[in-house]
């Protein structure tokens, strides 16, 4: 009986399903307790955001659920699947969070899965009523029915199969976050601090003094870095590439303080790469199959361009936007929307397919070969993104143009520099396009397997074999 799957409705594995307070409490901004919402369930865990109100311990204690330790909250109102476990927080729940206290015999972590699989969002997203504001009743959520193991052991070995998957692709996230830290942590160095021309400048005879005040005090650190036992001095070949004095610029803003290194020049993006504004497809083009289209709203926060959901035109189509076409590492940034423009990521494609580009996305291409390394650290410079932001127009809905991203100021060293850079990087960037399409894979396989597993098709030792 131990690998017996049953069908059951959410409402026969809870103990208890409900909702949050349907009113408003009194908030109080020196009040211990969060008022959490169904925005507030992110990435499988309740997180509070700086606009999260808080209430006080009468409003807490009037208003808060009875909710046990295997819980699980969903959104149900506006933003609706989101799913978070329940790990003994202290909020008041709003009305748009959906609670579900799970039998004691029930593993939370294979219901969590469940309901953050497919077959559960597609079925939220039909049951949904509203067309601006989209509710899902607990009617709904109760009657929701899927299969699983009878027995604890066999949903434990479902989520250890599933954990492992999500492990991989974990690592690999972090990986590729060590690697761009490390990317940036050089470009910083070089090209905002300037680290090698300070040296540079110590290593000639220059005193301390003798640096124009706005550097200083960065002299002095790099004089005491150089003196710390695990100091490592860069090469001469790649020192010399630097210059060992400074000017001024008549550009504050830029450098330190106006200071640059000689030979440096206030340029803009455009000195180094070359925009191109996506085909305006329209919308009797989009079909259910086809070809892969990459809209704004596939750009995220992370850096990083999400396929997992895309509009697709016909080959017929495709074939007459072929110059829009984009490869691994092309760096895309929008160009439309309040909370968007400026946003930016490197592409990268879960498999051998064609996406192409649609309109109000600037894909921008360094103008020397291999020169993605310079160009997407300097975009990832701290302020470059608010700078595009603010040189768009409209009020309601901002907009920029090739032009103007072209037009966004950029210190531009001198080309060997530039040069050494990308060279010194190439590498990892085509490390980090490798481990996301790895990353597609498995999040491909995982999906994938979800619904087999649920539904009963597959045993667990079919899927162990199926991962490798």
């Amino acid at each position: 009986m131990a690998n017996k799957w049953i069908d059951v409705s959410l409402s026969d594995i809870s103990e208890r399903i409900g909702d949050g307070l349907h009113g408003t409490p009194t908030y109080s901004d020196n009040g211990e307790y969060y008022f959490v919402n169904g925005n507030n369930l992110e990435n499988g865990e309740i997180t509070i955001k700086d606009s999260t109100k808080k209430v006080g311990l009468e409003q807490y204690l009037k208003h808060k659920k009875d909710l046990n330790s295997n819980a699980i909250l969903v959104s149900i109102n506006g933003t609706i699947g989101n799913v978070a476990l329940y790990n003994g927080e202290e909020v008041v729940l709003g009305k748009s969070a959906c609670y579900i206290n799970l039998k004691s015999n029930i593993h939370r972590d294979f219901v969590a899965y469940v309901l953050s699989s497919h077959q559960f969002q597609e079925y939220i997203q039909r049951c949904a009523t509203g067309s601006t504001i989209k509710n899902v009743s607990l009617k709904m959520m109760r009657e929701f029915s899927f299969r699983m193991p009878e027995d604890e052991t066999e949903q434990i070995k479902a989520v250890e199969t599933l954990k492992n998957l999500d492990g991989k692709i974990s690592l690999n996230r972090k990986s590729n976050q060590t690697l761009e830290q490390m990317a940036q942590a050089l470009f910083k160095s070089w090209f905002v601090d300037f680290d090698p021309v300070i040296d540079n400048a110590l290593a000639s005879g220059i005193n301390i003094s003798d640096f124009p005040e706005a550097l200083q005090h960065r002299a002095e650190q790099r004089k005491h870095a150089q003196k710390l036992p695990d100091f490592k001095p860069l090469p001469d070949d790649i020192r010399n590439l630097f210059s060992s004095e400074f000017e001024q610029s008549e550009e504050l803003s830029i450098g330190i303080d106006g200071w640059i290194p000689k030979g440096w020049k206030n340029g803009t993006f455009g000195d180094v790469s070359n925009g191109l504004s996506g085909f305006a497809f329209k919308s009797k083009d989009f079909t259910e199959e086809g070809c892969a289209v990459i809209k704004i709203k596939n750009i995220s926060t992370d850096r990083s361009v999400d396929t997992s959901d895309v509009n697709r035109i016909s080959t017929e189509v495709a074939a007459g936007a072929e110059r829009f076409l984009l490869a691994d590492g092309d760096i895309l940034i929008a160009m439309t929307g309040a909370g968007s423009v400026g946003r930016f990521a490197m592409f990268s494609k879960e498999k051998d397919e064609p996406h192409y580009l649609n309109q109000r996305i600037c894909k921008l291409s360094p103008k020397v070969e291999k020169g993605t390394p310079f160009l997407f650290a300097a975009l990832n410079k701290p302020g470059v993104e608010k700078m595009i932001f603010k040189a768009a127009q409209g009020s309601g809905q901002p907009n920029i143009s090739v032009t103007g991203i072209l037009a966004t100021q950029l210190l531009v060293p001198n080309t060997e520099t530039i040069e050494l850079f990308n060279s010194l990087l190439i590498d990892v960037f085509e490390r980090k396009i490798e481990l996301k399409r790895n990353s597609f894979s498995l999040s491909k396989l995982r999906d994938t397997l979800i619904p087999k597993l649920i539904s009963g098709e597959i045993s667990l030792s079919e899927s162990k074999v199926s991962m490798g």
